[in-house]
């Protein structure tokens, strides 16, 4: 068996930084990717007989540290029972340094989709790594780099669906034409379901653009009568209500601020 080299244990001492793995979070854009419980115990062992390897590689937050790269590792962590781990932040270390973790994550097979294509919209906005630069660091071509970029724009519900292999790439670069969220969800919806080419879901986005453009329009004429419903049902239930029409219908959403807040409303509609 390989020998498998700790970068934990080669990492320069003052990038290191050792945390509780109770007090991480998840960055928000990444959603979880599926993978087989028994494969997970069997890192988990590994982590128990050798100790962490890969450090979590996080964004610094107001609220604590949000891991950006090393979800997948963080529960193979947890599930070795440690209490703390080494975690870089992404702000802190040289380019050259998140290079080596970034490689080391990819020969592993513990770099999600989304966390590359975190990764890359983070590298290229924020640091200013030319796509060139970003396709030899990740093993890629340019034209892929570029085309994963622009899918960071996508919706938590699709960036998911994209992970776990709902979906392809080339069904979500296709839905980014839609621009509004609500738009790409329901159609990402209807490709799940009818089990869409990358082709008919292209005919699928060119549609909904045109019945967007008149569901604007119907929108606008109705804009008086919503706020008129919006306002009554406000009045009546004593909360802040939205109504947000859609392609089909819409969505009617009613806040509360407490559960006992929520069971007046529903005392109000006669549910309780």
């Amino acid at each position: 068996m390989a020998l498998k080299i700790s970068l934990v244990q080669t990492l320069d001492k003052k990038y290191a930084v050792d945390q509780a793995l109770s007090t991480l979070r998840v960055y928000a854009k990444l959603p979880v990717k599926n993978v087989p419980v028994s494969q997970m115990l069997e890192l988990a062992e590994e982590v128990r007989r050798d100790g962490q390897r890969l450090p979590l590689v996080c964004f610094r937050t107001p609220t604590g540290p949000e891991v950006i790269l090393g979800e997948m590792y963080m529960r193979v962590l947890k599930m070795a029972s440690l209490d703390k781990c080494t975690i870089v932040y992404i702000e802190d270390i040289p380019v050259e340094m998140l290079q080596l973790i970034i490689l080391a994550y990819i020969d592993e097979k513990f770099m999600s989709l989304a966390e590359q294509i975190v990764l890359m919209h983070y590298l290229s906005n924020e640091k200013k790594v030319p796509h060139a630069q970003l396709a030899l660091r990740f093993r890629l071509s340019r034209t892929v780099v570029t085309n994963r970029i622009r899918l960071f724009a996508l919706p938590y519900e699709v960036m998911s669906g994209l992970v776990n292999e709902e979906v392809t790439e080339g069904h979500v670069r296709s839905l980014l034409g839609l621009k509004k969220d609500d738009l790409i969800i329901n159609a990402f919806e209807i490709i799940k379901k009818d089990e869409l080419s990358v082709r008919e879901t292209e005919e699928l986005v060119r549609r909904l653009q045109g019945r967007s453009k008149r569901l604007k329009q119907t929108v606008n004429k109705l804009s008086s009568e919503f706020e008129q419903m919006t306002s009554i049902l406000e009045t009546e239930l004593d909360t802040k209500v939205y109504i947000q029409p859609l392609i089909r219908g819409g969505r009617l959403i009613v806040s509360f601020k407490s559960k006992e807040d929520l069971k007046r409303i529903l005392r109000k509609l006669g549910l309780e």
